[in-house]
């Protein structure tokens, strides 16, 4: 892992290091090393109780993320994809 990282210029510092700091520590994970976008991880915001489901990029080794769909059309989105494996919503 890096020693230090250079924020984009703009980005608040106290919005940037924690996303920075769990950036690094997803990396060391490597979860993409056991799962796929073809996983879906549910979670629940213990504040709101809002559901977000999130899934994991990388297992083809091109983008390495961890995408979190949260609100009615990112879960919508991502329940359409799941379960029907096509393409957009009209």
């Amino acid at each position: 892992m890096p020693k230090k990282c250079i924020l984009p210029r703009g980005l608040a510092a106290e919005i940037g290091r924690p996303l920075v700091n769990l950036a690094q520590r997803v990396a060391w994970l490597e979860p993409w090393e056991s799962m796929s976008d073809l996983h879906l991880i549910g979670l629940r915001d213990e504040a709101t109780s809002e559901l977000q489901v999130a899934s994991i990029l990388g297992s083809l080794r091109q983008v390495f993320a961890v995408l979190i769909y949260r609100c009615d059309a990112g879960l919508r989105w991502i329940y359409h994809l799941a379960t029907t494996g096509g393409g957009p919503i009209r």
